[in-house]
């Protein structure tokens, strides 16, 4: 025999071993289940309905046929589940520590057959949401509830990141929904709702204390703290002249950007939702510009590149649309 034919049975046989290896791992490979799940079902029945009788009756089965499953379940287990006194079945102090745990087995194999049955009609078993930071969290939440509320066999993972991030998610099929300020070429998305950002400094910043309405050379002078490596999208208006130097601070979170400013150590343009509540406890001052600075933003709610949504992602996307209507309506009214 050649060299390498010996070769090849010897890693056949260690493949063939390492295998067997990974199968006793596992639990359910290392050893033979003797107890099912209607063995199980036909004790609760027994305890529940308190006696033989009934329980024959509540799951439409003979009594003889509960009496030799259970005989025979006991014999299995080795332990003694129930004890007969006259015409009554009583259950031991074992029987009913494995009762007890056994009701989360039953309660987990029926969740399962239902989430295998909602599957079968098109529900997602788990979704992924990714949102631009910069949009607003309260509607988001409320969206989030509802749905949790009526698909709660759905797992959903809600990931906060910067517009681009969001977008990539998208492109990269890493993500079922998203919404952000920018729609990929050859995705499915709707308008979600607009945005208005403002600049805004701490009141002792010199910007804060300028009269007259700021200029480009105004703001140039002065440090931009920016917010995520996309900060720059954010800025629709023009906040400076091409080639106007400006100094960036960048910060990969909100509450960085918000400490640097209310240090004083610069300005931002940042959405109006995020630091109203700010601007009117006096922490942080909206800058004096002309009105063609101030801009609003639209967000799509951008759909992955699927034939179809699924049943869970059309729900989740109908109730982001319409907790944004609300929240647009109580902003405009």
């Amino acid at each position: 025999m050649k060299l390498v034919d010996i070769n090849s049975e010897l890693l056949g046989e260690k493949r063939q071993n390492g295998a067997a290896t990974a199968r006793n791992a596992r639990l359910y490979d290392s050893r033979r289940m003797r107890i099912t799940l209607k063995q199980w079902r036909m004790l609760h029945a027994v305890i529940d309905c308190n006696g033989f009788s009934a329980a024959a009756e509540y799951l439409h089965v003979s009594q003889s046929a509960i009496s030799y499953t259970l005989a025979r379940m006991q014999e299995q287990l080795g332990v003694a589940l129930l004890k007969v006194e006259g015409r009554k079945a009583h259950v031991t102090e074992e029987g009913r520590a494995l009762m007890e745990y056994s009701r989360n087995i039953i309660r987990g194999a029926i969740e399962l057959e239902a989430l295998a049955e909602k599957m079968r009609l098109g529900w997602e078993p788990a979704l992924r949401l990714v949102v631009d930071q910069d949009c607003p969290q309260a509607f988001i939440m409320a969206a989030m509830r509802s749905f949790h509320q009526a698909a709660a066999h759905v797992k959903v993972t809600l990931e906060e990141t910067g517009s681009a991030s969001a977008e990539l998610a998208i492109l990269q099929n890493a993500a079922d929904l998203a919404i952000c300020a920018n729609v990929p070429p050859g995705h499915i998305a709707e308008r979600l709702l607009s945005i208005e950002y403002v600049a805004v400094a701490h009141p002792s910043h010199a910007l804060a204390k300028a009269s007259a309405p700021l200029t480009d050379a105004d703001l140039g002078r002065h440090t931009r703290i920016v917010l995520g490596s996309d900060a720059e999208a954010r800025q629709q208006s023009a906040s400076r002249r091409p080639g106007e130097p400006v100094m960036h601070w960048r910060f990969s979170s909100l509450d960085s950007a918000l400490a640097a400013l209310e240090a004083g150590l610069g300005y931002a343009w940042l959405p109006l939702n995020r630091v109203e509540r700010l601007t009117r406890q006096g922490v942080l001052q909206v800058l004096a510009l002309p009105p063609y600075y101030h801009n609003r933003r639209d967000f799509y709610l951008v759909h992955a590149q699927k034939a179809s949504p699924g049943i869970g992602a059309s729900s989740l996307s109908g109730l982001l649309h319409s907790h944004a209507a609300v929240m647009m309506q109580s902003v405009d009214s």
